[in-house]
This record gives structure tokens, sequence and C-alpha cells, in this order.
């Protein structure tokens, strides 16, 4: 089974013999790879703070330092927390000099966000549409969305992070196979949307995404097996072990959602019946509050039916998680994840649905094995992880991560 790492959503670099002249060179950008995740994690560090939380010397580090301001990848301003004497520099990743662009293309909405390296987004900097139903249309809208947003700000843009759904092949920047936006099937987003604006693009699969963004941002940070489940659009699964996200032979990994359990179940893009997602995500509970009340419910609207008519709404949500439960008690006998995450509205329902889950969760899987693993809601979102794939694509490109054994 193929593996990526976390800290880059494209293809590794391939190994390479490495001569004796190339390996201070690659010492030098796996050490600026480091400097740069500590400002991604602690923020602004001094060159003695630097120095100290990697260990390198302060001589290199200052050359460090020289050599990712060049790359446009960070910023210095005066250390306001001095008190006395000449303040020192602190260091952190640019957010004035440069912009980076996270793009979601979900079922029913797109999202387009502009920010800098810290990846703190203000309001203003936000774009979001009803998604398109063609894909020509939509390529179009995104571009232009894009191409508003950089010429509304001065500071260059370094890339684009795109998160899609589907199947996507990793080898190709192909979308082979989306369930929820068939409109996509077959088409390549990365090239037809860079070709569009001129700018870096990076495709990242939506559930790929999620994991970066709580690797990144989340409840997964510093933690190195974990999976991801998404319940909000469809049902979809991420799972990251011993730091390392896989995806499969070609990145068709994580279809937990395309798993039939109820043969007369409800009909699915997939073109079969009772898939795990059509009857316990987010769009199924909606879709099944619709049938009881014989008009259209959303997400949203579902959460606030629950204070006022508990009585309509919770059978659906305790019948869902049910389905759930099983799904997430595979997935833990499975991969022996040290954390679940779970990604999606349903549960703000009810402040007690999320500790039912978890008990059904126990019920379903082998008692070591559920004892190992905690099951949380997710901090991050798409959106987040968008960012974080054209952002650890930037860092990856200076230098990359080295694994621990």
């Amino acid at each position: 089974m193929h593996h990526t790492s976390t800290d880059s959503p494209t293809t590794a670099e391939q190994d390479r013999p490495a001569s004796s002249k190339a390996v201070p060179s690659l010492l030098r950008r796996v050490n600026a790879r480091r400097v740069l995740d500590i400002l991604l994690a602690r923020g602004a560090c001094t060159r003695s703070e630097l120095s100290r939380l990697t260990g390198i010397s302060a001589p290199t580090i200052s050359k460090l330092i020289e050599q990712i301001a060049q790359a446009g990848l960070i910023e210095e301003e005066p250390d306001l927390r001095t008190t006395a004497g000449r303040p020192s520099k602190v260091f952190h990743l640019a957010d004035q000099s440069v912009r980076v662009l996270g793009v979601v293309v979900d079922i029913r909405q797109c999202t387009i966000l502009s920010t800098g390296l810290s990846a703190v987004v203000e309001d203003k900097w936000i774009r979001r549409f009803p998604t398109p139903q063609n894909y020509d249309v939509l390529i179009d809208r995104l571009a232009d969305e894009i191409n508003a947003l950089s010429a509304a700000h001065p500071a260059p843009c370094l890339g684009v992070g795109l998160s899609i759904p589907g199947l996507i092949d990793r080898r190709k920047g192909q979308v082979v196979f989306s369930p929820n936006l068939h409109f996509t099937d077959g088409q390549f987003p990365q090239r037809d949307l860079q070709a569009k604006i001129g700018l870096e693009t990076v495709m990242i699969q939506e559930e790929h995404a999620l994991c970066l963004a709580e690797k990144t941002y989340g409840a997964a940070q510093g933690i190195p097996d974990f999976a991801i489940i998404d319940i909000s659009s469809g049902l979809g699964m991420g799972v990251v072990s011993g730091g390392r996200y896989i995806e499969g032979h070609c990145g068709f990994g994580g279809e937990l959602g395309h798993i039939p359990v109820q043969t007369d179940g409800p009909l699915c893009g997939c073109g079969r019946r009772g898939c795990l997602e059509t009857l316990a995500s987010d769009t199924a509970v909606a879709r099944e509050l619709s049938t009881i009340l014989k008009r259209q419910v959303e997400i949203d609207e579902l959460v606030e039916l629950s204070k006022s008519h508990a009585y309509l709404v919770l059978p659906v949500l305790e019948q869902a998680i049910d389905h759930l439960a099983t799904g997430i008690g595979i997935v833990i006998s499975i991969f022996n994840p040290s954390q679940v995450i779970l990604f999606g509205r349903m549960f703000d329902a009810n402040p007690h649905l999320f500790e039912r889950l978890k008990t059904r969760v126990a019920e379903r899987t082998l008692a070591p094995s559920a004892l190992e693993c905690d099951l949380v809601r997710a901090h991050g979102n798409k959106e987040m992880g968008a960012l974080a794939g054209i952002i650890s694509h930037l860092f990856h490109a200076l230098g990359p991560r080295v694994q621990s054994p």
C-alpha cells in the first residue's frame, strides 16, 4: 500500500543516489525545513530560540534564515518582548509580503480563501458561491474569483491549494470518478485551473486535505497515527499511519462511504444502493428528515429543528450513528489508530449524541483496540486543508521533512 508523507500533498521526490557534494546541500534543505516547521508550530522566534529548538549552531541558523527569506517564506520584525536595550529580531512565516490561496470544491458550495503563510484568514478575503454543475463553468468561475482576489491584494501569490472530492489519480492529476460531482469525472482540474490563472496549483483529495488540516492546525498535531472520517457531504476517510498518509496504489484509498451495508437502501451517487454514506452522513440524515416532513431540509435546519422537534429528529440521528459506529469500528480494527476524528455537523443537533456514538463504537470493536483509540470531533476543515496543502508543498520544495524511522 502506497504511503505519502503528510508534509506534501504531491508525489514524493524519487530517491536518488547522493554524491558527496549533494549531501551538504540536502542537509541544508532538511535543516531549512526544520526551521519552517518550528515557525509553523510555535510562531515567531529569534535566532537564538531557533538555534536552541533545532540544535543547529547560531551561524548556520543565520544562513538558513537568509535562504528561507530569499524564497519569500519568512519575514522579520523587532522583538517587542524585550524590555531593555536594543530589541533583537524575531522571524515568522510571511504574512504581508506573500499570499497563498485555498480553493475548496464541495458538492454544494465552492470556497476560495486568500491569506499569508500563517493561514489566518480575514472574512474580506473569502469568496463563496454555489458549485456550478458544469465543468467548464466551474473552472472559469474559480479562475475569475481567484484573479479578483489576487488583484485586490498587492502581495504576490505563491500558489493555490485545490481540495476536491472523488477518486483522484495522483499520478495523472485526474479526477477519475466523483460519485457526487459526476461532471468532474475524467477531468484534470489542477492542470486546467493552473492554465487559466498562471499560478502553481496543487490538487488534494478532500480527505487528504482534512488530514493535513488536523495534522497542521487541529486535533492531530503531534499524532503519527490517526484516521479522519468526513460525514459532511458524503462519507470519506483519510488515514495517517506512522506520520504518512495512506492513499493506496494510485490514490483511491479511503472510500469507506461506498461500502454497501444495506442491500435495499437508498440509491447512492456511485450507482449502488445502501452505501454507508447514504445512511450515516449529514446529507443522509437531512434527506431522511426531508422525507418525513415532505419538504427539503438541509443539515443546518436539521440542527435547529432538533431543539424544538427532538421527537422527530432524534430517531433519525440515532439510526445514522448506529450505521456510523459500524464503519468506525471497522476503521479501528483495520488501522489501529490512536485517534479517530469526525468531521460533520450532525453532532451539533444533540449534546449527548457524540457520547452515544462512542458507546456504540466500543460495542463494535475489540476492547483493547477501543481502549487505545480516542474518538474526537475535528478542529479543522477543508478550507484549512487546502491552505495546508499549498503551504506544505511550498515548504517541501525548499526542503524535505525527515521522517523518524
